[in-house]
């Protein structure tokens, strides 16, 4: 597990430095609501930076 959190803040750190905003969404989110994760990711959808969900 820590070899898995220490390579998803490297990757994270990466993309950052690409100009990428990273958004991470844990699975139980998804399956608790949805559509009020929905709209607030289309609230964010403003914001000049890319985003990519993981």
């Amino acid at each position: 597990m820590d070899g898995n959190i220490a390579r998803d803040a490297v990757n994270q750190a990466n993309l950052r430095d690409l100009g990428w905003t990273v958004f991470v969404i844990w699975e139980c989110r998804l399956e608790a609501d949805t559509a009020d994760l929905l709209a607030h990711l289309q609230g964010l959808q403003d914001g000049p930076a890319k985003a990519m969900l993981c």
